[in-house]
């Protein structure tokens, strides 16, 4: 394939880009709220008590720790991990989540076709986005 810009535009590329290289980083799983994350490992049905207790565990790690230094200072053998992870993803929460002072529960994962095709974003049938701007009290600038 050429590396034009007009070959990335195709979407047949762009999905093998994002399944290649975004996926195994961020993951398709929403983002989760850590508190929402672990209420809601810890309520699965799926998962037996051992599991649930391991994958809090793991979860807790990945947001204190961060993803590598938390896969580094993992203490079971090498798969486990990752078996872990997927373990976590089959019950649909992603491994990356974000602090409990933010006031929604969970976020859309960008890295799905449904949310970067939603146009809900947008303020009427495909207008721009309208933003505001803040002085430094937080008053809207006209």
């Amino acid at each position: 394939m050429d590396k034009t810009i007009d070959n990335y535009y195709r979407e047949n590329i762009a999905d093998e880009h994002f399944t290649r290289y975004v996926e195994t980083i961020f993951y398709t799983e929403p983002f989760y709220r850590i508190d929402y994350a672990l209420l809601a490992i810890k309520t699965d049905k799926r998962l037996i008590e051992t599991e649930a207790e391991k994958l809090c565990k793991l979860v807790t790690d990945v947001y204190e720790k961060g993803f590598t230094r938390a896969k580094t200072e993992y203490n079971y053998c090498d798969d486990t991990f990752e078996n872990h992870i997927k373990l976590l993803r089959s019950i649909g929460i992603n491994p990356l989540t974000f602090d409990e002072d933010i006031d929604i529960p969970f976020l859309l994962n960008f890295t799905t076709k449904e949310v970067c095709r939603d146009f809900t974003i947008y303020d009427g049938e495909h207008e721009e986005l309208k933003y505001k701007y803040y002085d430094e009290w937080g008053f809207t600038i006209d």
